[in-house]
């Protein structure tokens, strides 16, 4: 299943509560997620408002279909987003406004790295604390942590996370997260 990019001009009226986003002023649609995609959306989802029922995270997760408005030409819709209690006055009820503490994004296919990329130099440039780019066909989460080091921060790749790995996630208060349990739903 190959992307077949179709960028066009777009402001972010024309896309909320569409499958159309906005990277950098251009529109492009990714359409629904596909049944895996879906799969690892909900997982990731569940995962983390876990961590939140057993009281061991503070906030808000919020799963997709969610417009998150970075700025006035850069709308997002990731997977799964998360708000730290000091970061929910973003969620308006219809949508996120501004830089939420954690994006989850999956994978469409084996291809979508591009997009990623893309995503990833966005949420650099609004300072998104944390980013998880999760990828269902490796089975593996690429986790990135915005730095701040020296005059220029930068959003940092922390290590890329297989089965029988954990890492550590500072925007679900220093919580272990183990990727086996993100990708049981896979078995």
């Amino acid at each position: 299943m190959g992307y077949n990019f179709n960028w066009m001009r777009k402001n972010i009226e024309e896309c909320k509560g569409t499958t159309c986003e906005v990277l950098f002023g251009w529109g492009l649609d990714r359409g629904e997620a596909n049944p895996l995609r879906q799969s690892v959306r909900k997982s990731v989802f569940d995962y983390i408002n876990s961590l939140i029922k057993s009281d061991r995270v503070k906030g808000l997760c919020l799963k997709a279909p969610v417009d998150v408005v970075l700025s006035e030409r850069d709308l997002v819709h990731p997977d799964v987003v998360f708000l730290t209690t000091d970061k929910m006055e973003l969620w308006d009820g219809n949508e996120v406004k501004g830089a939420p503490t954690l994006i989850v994004e999956v994978l469409e296919d084996e291809h979508d790295y591009i997009q990623l990329l893309l995503k990833a130099a966005l949420y650099e440039n609004y300072q998104v604390p944390e980013f998880w780019a999760v990828d269902p066909f490796k089975k593996e989460i690429n986790h990135y942590v915005y730095r701040g080091f020296d005059m220029k921060p930068f959003l940092s790749f922390e290590g890329a996370h297989s089965i029988g790995d954990t890492f550590v996630s500072d925007s679900l208060g220093g919580v272990e997260i183990s990727v086996e349990k993100i990708f049981e739903v896979l078995e």
